[in-house]
């Protein structure tokens, strides 16, 4: 071929020099491709392309990008370069870009054309297409280079078992170099672990039917056995005599070790599996359960054949059915599903689980099956859901709490206040959370407040009275409690509050301290008052004594001689004389009551017994022993309850019931007396009560009839001095009680007087 091109081309040389049409003619007769380019082939002058490259009858300076291949371009140029330094043939072989757009292959000769002084005129050359050469090499080289690189290790052997071909494989699987088996017989290359008699068989086998697949043991080089996956076939000529057969060898050793390892390893992942704690189901993608391990089944209530072959929609609850075929839905899309199931047990109740669910693939990328793995959360779901319920409740509480509630984090930014919180301040929870629990206090209580926080972090809760200011400028005092919160590590992460409004008590007590005081000078003011009034009362008694004690000697001389007068001088006076006599000694006798009567008030304290157990049921028969006479003369009843035993003054528990129940008979309507004495009790006093049925008394004079001397009518209507009701009530006072009537006139009246337990 190249011989023919420098002939060509040296035809063309001198056909150029001599004639230019007899180059024309050597163009169109020419199969090649024919181009001319200037000395320095910075331009094509024509082009030829025989339709495989598109020609060019006019200079172009651009042939190089609108022919030639990029990658070729530098090559190209520098072999140019090397033809034009030494005005030598330039030859070479390249893609270039063809008429249809294609890439193609020439073998492109040039020669320089020189003119008497050696120097180059221009260029002419020739380019044959070797596209499809170009091809088969490649094709021949790719399979050479396959079979020779190929993993599996390929032999042949002639119609005599003569080794004719060896890979590099093969010398890797067996151990013999090319050059150590090429040549010879493949009996004493390939020894199994068969007898020769199994060998002779397969081979008779293989003749039979042109083709060999086993797992057989070859002897490597070294010796030792490995196992191989073997094909062979059988290469015949066109009238079916056998000449020869090709081998693949694929070394199997450490897939069936793998093999072996994974039967082993499955075998122990399945007890794993069968004896998880965890739930585990594989389903085809229509969601026909395959495998359940014991756990599901026990986790269902059900035996694993009960389970198997059934869908998962036959153990779930109907509002969970759109739940499943969304999840279905996801696996078939390739995603991984999460979150939590709700099955029904064999016996009705309802089993929670958490899942993870994945779908299966197999090599050709075909959805298989999916797998899914289920943990028992339904006593967690159980305690989640009384966790809710305990904290909706709590919360409840909270929010309707009395006390203002507040959690604030470790620098005292507040995060959380209930609504009472929030109404103590006057400000609306909003503008509290994110807040500082300084905001509210001024001056020292500031400080105490950050002192207090640090302290939080080290001591336990603590409480203490806070001064707070609202939102409307007013003071809001609370009883504040303190409470550290702490993570599981025991890490101090803030501290909760809780505000008791005690503004009304701080109002209170700064009343109470202003009455405190005040009560201390009245009470200082009385006190003085008390010790002179003693002072005064003790000097009244002790002046109403000698006063009536020196009285009665005079009255008892006025008396015995106004006697002795109207006795020897009764018959010298007239009836008016006689009159002034009764007068005069009527009105000492009167005199003589009286002073004893304020004989006996002033004794009440002064001459009075001590405390002691007192049976009012022998104080009463005493008194009506005493009144018998005048008893009797009304034909009085008088009744009374079971009474007590008193601790009190047992003289002047006589003189009570004797002066209630002797008024009770003096002051008697025209009704037959009917008196009654009944106990009772009022904050911690006995309750005595003496009713009749007398005349009674009007609602004015109910207070004033215990003023000494006190009368309500004259002494010719009812005798007396008006100091009893005054000795009752300040004997009753004496014993620590009080005494008052309760009375309308003519429905009698019933006195009380209260003596202390």
């Amino acid at each position: 071929m190249d011989s023919d091109n420098q002939f060509r081309t040296k035809v063309f040389e001198e056909a150029l020099r001599e004639n230019k049409e007899y180059f024309r003619l050597f163009v169109d007769a020419s199969l090649d491709v024919v181009y001319c380019m200037s000395p320095d082939w910075t331009e094509m002058r024509q082009l030829h392309g025989r339709e495989f490259i598109p020609d060019t009858w006019n200079p172009c300076e651009t042939w190089m990008d609108k022919y030639i291949h990029p990658d070729d371009q530098a090559h190209i140029q520098e072999a140019i370069k090397k033809a034009i330094h030494n005005k030598t043939v330039f030859e070479m072989e390249h893609r270039i870009l063809q008429a249809d757009g294609t890439i193609g292959w020439i073998h492109s000769r040039a020669v320089p054309v020189l003119d008497e002084n050696g120097e180059i005129m221009e260029w002419f050359g020739t380019a044959r297409d070797i596209t499809e050469q170009k091809k088969g090499e490649e094709e021949l080289e790719f399979q050479a280079g396959l079979l020779t690189n190929v993993n599996n290790a390929l032999t042949a052997v002639d119609e005599n078992y003569i080794v004719t071909y060896w890979n590099n494989a093969a010398e890797q699987l067996f151990g013999w170099s090319k050059e150590e088996v090429m040549g010879k017989h493949s009996k004493g290359i390939f020894q199994t672990k068969v007898p020769d008699s199994s060998r002779e068989e397969a081979i008779e086998k293989m003749l039979k039917e042109d083709h060999y697949d086993d797992e057989v043991y070859y002897k490597h080089k070294n010796g030792k056995y490995i196992l191989t996956h073997v094909c062979s076939t059988v290469l015949k000529d066109h009238n079916g005599k056998f000449k020869g057969s090709i081998t693949s060898f694929q070394d199997i050793t450490e897939r069936k070790n793998a093999e072996d390892a994974l039967r082993e390893s499955e075998e122990k992942y399945r007890l794993i599996v069968d004896t998880a704690y965890e739930g585990i189901v594989i389903a085809d993608p229509e969601g026909t359960y395959t495998y359940v391990n014991q756990c599901m089944a026990d986790m269902l209530g059900y035996s694993i054949d009960e389970i198997l072959g059934k869908s998962g929609n036959d153990f779930i609850f109907d509002d969970f059915l759109p739940v499943v075929q969304e999840i279905r839905t996801g696996l078939g899309e390739g995603h991984s599903i999460q979150g939590e199931f709700k099955f029904r047990r064999k016996d009705g109740s309802v089993l929670w689980t958490a899942y993870n669910s994945t779908a299966v693939y197999d090599d050709e990328g075909r959805h298989i099956a999916n797998i899914g793995m289920h943990t028992d959360i339904t006593d967690r779901r159980k305690a989640e859901k009384a966790l809710q319920e305990s904290e909706k409740h709590y919360s409840e509480i909270v929010e309707t709490a009395e006390e203002g509630i507040a959690v604030h984090e470790p620098d005292g930014t507040i995060t959380y206040v209930n609504q009472r919180m929030a109404d103590m301040l006057g400000y609306p929870r909003e503008e509290l959370i994110g807040s500082l629990s300084t905001d509210f206090v001024d001056g020292e209580e500031k400080e105490l407040v950050i002192q207090t926080r640090k302290n939080l972090k080290y001591d336990g809760s603590f409480t203490r009275e806070r001064k707070m200011s609202c939102k409307d400028g007013s003071t809001l005092w609370t009883l504040t409690n303190l409470t550290p919160r702490r993570d599981n590590a025991g890490n101090f992460i803030g501290y909760l509050a809780m505000h008791t409004d005690i503004t009304e008590r701080k109002k209170a007590e700064e009343k109470l301290k202003e009455s405190e005081n005040r009560f201390h000078s009245l009470y200082e003011e009385q006190k003085r008052l008390t010790d002179e009034l003693k002072s005064s009362n003790k000097d009244l008694e002790q002046f109403a004594y000698v006063a009536s004690h020196d009285l009665q000697e005079p009255l008892r001389m006025v008396a015995s001689f106004t006697q002795l007068l109207e006795m020897q001088y009764k018959d010298k006076l007239d009836d008016k004389g006689l009159e002034y006599i009764a007068f005069a000694v009527d009105g000492a006798k009167r005199m003589q009551e009286l002073i004893n009567d304020l004989l006996v008030f002033s004794r009440v304290t002064s001459k009075a017994d001590g405390f002691k157990p007192v049976d009012m049921c022998k104080v009463y028969d005493e008194v009506l022993f005493n009144l018998e006479i005048i008893i009797e003369e009304n034909d009085a009843v008088i009744t009374r309850d079971p009474l007590p035993v008193i601790f009190a003054d047992y003289s002047q528990m006589v003189q009570i019931f004797q002066n209630l129940i002797g008024n009770a008979l003096k002051y008697r309507s025209k009704k037959t007396p009917n008196i009654h004495i009944s106990i009772g009790a009022k904050d911690n006093h006995w309750l005595f009560a003496v009713k009749d049925n007398g005349i009674g008394i009007e609602s004015e004079f109910t207070d004033k009839i215990f003023d000494i001397f006190r009368r309500l009518h004259t002494n010719d209507e009812y005798e007396g001095t008006g100091i009893g009701l005054s000795i009752t009530k300040r004997i009753v006072e004496r014993h620590g009680g009080k005494i008052w009537v309760e009375s309308e006139p003519g429905q009698g009246s019933t006195f009380y007087f209260t003596i202390p337990k």
